[in-house]
């Protein structure tokens, strides 16, 4: 099946090149051991999970009566559609796909417009100075210039194949 992928996409030099970053990607997640992948995956869903519970509850402080069915439909379509990267952090994508579907909901626009920009006040702006907080930690911990050992137990080199307990910057 990867052959003929392969051999519809190579025609287009864009088919070949995404048909290429994404066998890299599958490589790198076959070097991770499956644990991890397990431990990872069920992280994203507490992620996405309380994610939604954030717009549940900008919906509730705003006395929208929007059923919590509707609400993870509208939530994960957004989610879907902002995979594509026009904007950094999907800023103005999700806005305008959540102001949507909430007023395909039954929402008024105004309400809406309310639950929206508290629900992205919370999830997204509160928390750019935790990030920032957490990236200078980091820099300084583990920077180019550090001596200090970066965490690799269990991971493979996708590149060698070799397996390492910690590896150097």
């Amino acid at each position: 099946m990867a052959k003929r992928v392969r051999a519809v996409l190579g025609r287009w030099p864009m088919g070949a090149r995404l048909f290429g970053e994404a066998a890299t990607a599958l490589d790198a997640i076959r070097g991770v051991p499956v644990r991890y992948r397990w431990s990872v995956l069920g992280w994203a869903v507490l992620n996405w999970t309380l994610d939604l519970a954030c717009l549940f509850a900008s919906t509730s402080a705003f006395g929208l009566d929007v059923h919590w069915e509707r609400l993870a439909v509208v939530y994960l379509t957004v989610q879907v559609v902002r995979q594509v990267p026009l904007t950094p952090g999907g800023i103005g994508v999700i806005e305008a796909g959540l102001l949507a579907g909430l007023a395909a909901s039954g929402a008024p626009t105004g309400s809406a417009a309310a639950v929206v920009l508290a629900y992205r006040l919370v999830s997204f702006w509160l928390l750019l100075p935790v990030g920032l907080l957490g990236y200078v930690l980091l820099r300084t911990r583990f920077g180019e210039h550090s001596d200090a050992p970066v965490p690799t137990a269990g991971m493979r080199d996708v590149t060698t194949g070799v397996a390492g307990d910690s590896q150097r910057n």
